[in-house]
């Protein structure tokens, strides 16, 4: 496939989004083998909850899925800046 045919195939970039999914403190993690957090593209919430579901770790796809045991914030950046920076001191 021709990378038109493959852009033909793919949702508008217009439409896309950045979704930042977090579990909640009450999220029943476990510690170790488990997500922490997600920045995915996808069209809307629900899909991007659904890419974080089908790809957690032993915490489990429904800590993602359910509002009451995650958050998912939809980036819209309006200005040039850092989107995420990790930062462990030792």
């Amino acid at each position: 496939m021709n990378p038109d045919e493959l852009s033909a195939l793919m949702p508008h970039p217009k439409h896309l989004a950045l979704w930042v999914l977090a579990p909640m403190a009450t999220a029943p993690l476990l510690g170790y083998d488990t997500v922490e957090g997600f920045v995915i593209c996808a069209v809307d919430r629900n899909r991007a909850r659904a890419f974080a579901a089908d790809r957690c770790g032993d915490e489990g796809g429904a800590v993602w899925l359910d509002p009451e045991q995650s958050t998912c914030l939809a980036l819209f950046p309006s200005r040039p800046g850092v989107i995420l920076r990790e930062f462990r001191a030792g």
